[in-house]
């Protein structure tokens, strides 16, 4: 990868705003069914952590006007599209439909009728699927490896820095402005879930390999770096977004944690078929996983982690993508 490429820019800019975004937090509350009726607080530990939480504002305020760094990961995204646009990775006709939809998604957020909560949430639905699947016209991916075996006994696969899909995250938080939550959790709790963490990535990397779908297989290409970069800013905070960050807590609101959860990893199993009916069973089980994190902690950030940990092992030290 030629780092002097002025089209590099594009993703740094990406890369710069989703950052921005990570570190920075809204004035929403996160919602209480997100961590369901057995993590309420009590009185004593509500005012605790209302305690440490102006702390931390107070700290952060003192470094930086989160306000106004919010703002700057908005400008970052849009000087990536019009960067995208410049050098023809996007096309104008998607630039202009795009610059259409953000503005109709801001001005329904302004609306309190049902029918303009339907349609918002209706249109970033379907837009960020269409993103994230890479069925909408006029986007040019960036490719970096075409077809590459990582070893003999591995599957070809294509390594793309994609546009479209860092666009469905931006879309979901211009509907979610505390789209990334808050962490909830302690020094004690935190040990416990880094804990448990540990053990499921274990977990479903063993049986990935009792599955027959991978082998125990370590390797560190030179460009290793490029893909944990892409993988976490450009997968897996995107996925994440959409089905924790926003379907969980939408079904969170209806049914319950446990139903919320169990939902929507059935869910994201499913948007993984396409590499098999295996791959769609580990993923639905890791969805488990991811979705318990974010139901614990409160945090988008601690179910991104998550999936960036499980996806940088099977990398390194997994057959990746499969075995042939």
């Amino acid at each position: 990868m030629d780092l002097l490429q002025p089209q590099l820019l594009i993703w740094l800019l990406l890369a710069v705003a989703i950052v921005l975004v990570f570190v920075t937090n809204t004035d929403s509350k996160p919602l209480a069914s997100d961590r369901g009726p057995l993590q309420q607080p009590k009185p004593d530990q509500a005012q605790q952590y209302q305690t440490q939480q102006a702390f931390y504002r107070r700290w952060l305020d003192a470094f930086f006007n989160q306000q106004k760094v919010r703002q700057l990961a908005w400008f970052s995204f849009a000087a990536a599209l019009v960067m995208a646009l410049l050098l023809q990775r996007l096309a104008p006709a998607s630039f202009v439909a795009l610059l259409f939809v953000f503005m109709l998604v801001f001005w329904l957020n302004k609306g309190k009728q049902r029918w303009q909560q339907v349609v918002r949430h209706s249109l970033v639905i379907v837009l960020s699927l269409l993103l994230s699947l890479h069925l909408l016209p006029g986007f040019e991916n960036w490719l970096q490896f075409d077809q590459i075996q990582l070893s003999e006994q591995s599957r070809p696969f294509s390594l793309y820095l994609n546009l479209d899909k860092p666009i469905a995250f931006f879309l979901l938080l211009l509907l979610l402005p505390d789209l990334t939550g808050r962490y909830q959790l302690n020094f004690r709790a935190s040990v416990q879930l880094l804990s448990i963490s540990l053990l499921a990535i274990v977990v479903l990397s063993l049986l990935a390999v009792a599955l027959g779908f991978v082998a125990l297989e370590w390797k560190l290409p030179d460009w290793w770096w490029l893909f944990a970069l892409n993988n976490l800013l450009f997968t897996s905070v995107v996925e994440e977004a959409f089905f924790r960050g926003y379907l969980q807590r939408l079904c969170g609101e209806k049914t319950g944690p446990v139903v919320a959860i169990l939902l929507v990893a059935l869910l994201f199993g499913l948007a993984h078929l396409a590499g098999g009916v295996w791959y769609a069973m580990l993923a639905g089980l890791a969805g488990i996983f991811y979705g318990y994190l974010y139901w614990r902690s409160g945090s988008l950030a601690v179910a991104v982690a998550g999936h960036f940990a499980v996806n940088l092992v099977h990398f390194l030290a997994l057959t990746y993508p499969a075995l042939r």
